[in-house]
């Protein structure tokens, strides 16, 4: 396995996810109506494909982080993957959804103790997602931890397989399961409306076509069996790059053509996977770019992207408590729910995340070590 130079670009594409889901929940929960619906700054109210890029993101670094425990630690490799994935997202995930419950939607002090149980146990068990009713029941932005989680455990099941099988097979496997999955979910509940298409939809089976095109990036990196791949990459960076802007603009085409979206077919059963293609071409570019981003517009953007799962899962709260606090719609809202998840989303990871992930000895996320060989 070769060495891994520094892919310094991944945490600005954290930082990217996170600020664009931010922007997008704010201008949703504040009813913005008045921000723009076109130009550069459209990009606001697509930008839960933010989470589309973060699953991109996962597949990449959750198979590398396996993949390269699987040839290091042996047969203990999964308990290590294991205290490694489960000290790095649960502390903060506990700790938001504790908040959440007891400050910020005091409203579930008056609920039932079996009600608080189920909602309770299924946050534990990560599957709250698979459940209408405990979908977003504690801290909205919840339910794609659980898809992480899972996919988290799917990963640890099936690695061997995915290391020695080829990249095609699994594009293939993935994608099918993927588009059958949605196909059958709109079947048989694309007359209920966006909510439920939604989560349904977005469960683990609907989501492996963008997990998989990170699994791709991985093996290009470490299967010696793609090192003519990684090569052609590398020398041919502009045509990459350049790949990727044509495959955004196709996305964004199509996505203006049916922005109505849940009624359409296709665009519920095939779209996600163009979003991901779009992604996993944004990641590649990243990590080619041949140009030094200076240092003083570098660092705080790679510090946006360390804290990226802190300003994920604050900033749901930090909305409604701005609302319950009568600060006013736009730009100032928008302000003020910044500055304020970016202060805890800092203090937690200061404070609190990275004790954890010295327990476990896990690397800050910006250190983390990725680029093709």
């Amino acid at each position: 396995m070769s060495a891994t130079p520094r892919f310094a670009n991944l945490d600005k594409l954290r930082g990217f996810a996170a600020l664009s889901v931010v922007l997008y929940h704010v201008i949703e929960h504040t009813h913005w109506t008045t921000y723009p619906t076109s130009g550069l700054f459209f990009w606001g109210r697509i930008g839960w494909m933010g989470v589309d890029l973060f699953f991109v993101i996962s597949g990449l670094v959750i198979t590398y982080s396996a993949w390269s425990l699987y040839h290091t630690q042996g047969v203990d490799w999964k308990s290590h993957y294991w205290r490694r994935r489960l000290t790095r997202i649960v502390p903060l995930y506990l700790l938001t959804s504790a908040m959440y419950v007891t400050l910020v939607q005091p409203e579930w002090m008056s609920v039932s103790i079996k009600g608080i149980l189920w909602h309770g146990v299924t946050h534990l068990l990560f599957i709250h997602n698979l459940f209408p009713g405990t979908h977003g029941s504690i801290n909205g932005v919840n339910w794609s931890i659980g898809v992480e989680m899972q996919f988290y455990f799917l990963v640890a099941l099936v690695l061997p397989w995915i290391v020695r099988t080829s990249a095609l097979v699994l594009i293939a496997t993935f994608f099918t399961i993927a588009w059958a999955w949605r196909a059958a979910v709109f079947g048989l509940l694309g007359d209920q409306g966006a909510f439920l298409l939604f989560q349904y939809t977005t469960q683990l089976p609907g989501t492996l076509d963008q997990f998989v095109l990170g699994i791709l990036l991985c093996k290009i990196m470490l299967d010696p069996k793609y090192v003519s791949v990684a090569e052609w990459i590398k020398q041919h960076y502009a045509i990459v790059i350049l790949g990727g802007l044509v495959t955004g603009i196709v996305m964004f085409s199509i996505y203006i053509n049916h922005a109505d979206y849940w009624p359409n077919n296709w665009m519920v059963i095939f779209f996600r996977t163009l979003i991901g293609a779009a992604a996993c071409a944004i990641i590649l570019s990243a990590t080619l770019w041949p140009w030094k981003v200076p240092r003083i517009m570098s660092r705080p953007l790679d510090f946006l992207g360390e804290i990226s799962y802190g300003i994920y899962l604050w900033h749901l709260p930090v909305i409604f408590s701005l609302k319950r606090l009568g600060v006013g719609p736009g730009f100032p809202f928008l302000v003020w729910t910044l500055f304020v998840t970016i202060i805890l989303a800092t203090l937690s990871y200061y404070l609190f995340e990275r004790s954890w992930m010295r327990s476990a000895r896990l690397k800050p996320q910006g250190q983390l070590n990725l680029s093709l060989p």
